[in-house]
């Protein structure tokens, strides 16, 4: 946490707080997730039991749906983001007490879709960045959403970014000046200065590789990834 180095919080299908650095955990409110079951879902148009003999049935998973990104507002305490990986926007504005799932104000958007990373602003509580990952539906879209308001509307930000960037990974806003974000996709890493209005791609001897995660060091200001 931003506001209490003792608290620090984990994701299952609920989110879970600690205050006191791990020895006792409280879960907040309900299940964030669809509460989805995937024995009833079908895969390539058939539903799979246990007993039919298919290798890999849960792809690798060991549990689904969940929690994939969890962020506490900088700015204001209390104020909570969570992205599931069956395509909820959870938050909450009094410390997870209560929730809205503020996902089908996200428009152009398949459902089901992987939230890759929640951004809470650092100079305002009620904005934030959401950014999807759609692959798993065969959808290699770019998905980069803003909020002014706590998530009641989202505008879609991608202008500049081209299709064959891929599927965005990772979203972070400068601690120091809001107009500043940086983007990392399957294919490198990009850039706007005007909070998302307009993006470059960064190269600077970036060779073309995926970016799965940005920091900001907090001290020097250097760009991490």
């Amino acid at each position: 946490s931003a506001h209490d180095h003792n608290t620090i919080y984990y994701g299952g299908n609920h989110l879970f707080k600690s205050t006191d650095r791990g020895d006792t955990w409280t879960a907040l409110g309900e299940d964030l997730t669809t509460n989805a079951n995937r024995d009833e879902m079908s895969i390539l148009g058939r539903k799979i039991d246990r007993n039919s003999g298919v290798l890999s049935r849960d792809d690798g998973v060991a549990d689904w749906p969940c929690i994939t990104s969890i962020a506490e507002s900088p700015v204001k305490a209390g104020v909570l983001w969570v992205g599931t990986d069956d395509g909820n926007v959870q938050m909450s504005r009094d410390d997870g007490k209560t929730w809205t799932n503020v996902v089908s104000h996200v428009l152009g958007l398949g459902k089901m879709s992987y939230v890759s990373r929640i951004e809470p602003s650092h100079t305002d509580a009620g904005t934030a960045y959401v950014t999807f990952d759609n692959h798993r539906n065969a959808d290699y879209g770019v998905y980069i959403y803003a909020t002014r308001n706590y998530g009641d509307s989202f505008t879609r930000i991608t202008t500049g970014i081209p299709p064959e960037a891929g599927t965005v990974h990772v979203i972070r806003e400068d601690p120091v000046n809001p107009n500043l974000l940086f983007a990392g996709t399957e294919f490198g890493i990009f850039v706007t200065l005007d909070r998302g209005a307009n993006w470059h791609r960064m190269k600077n001897g970036l060779p073309t590789v995926p970016v799965f995660d940005i920091q900001i060091h907090p001290r020097e200001h250097d760009l991490i990834q």
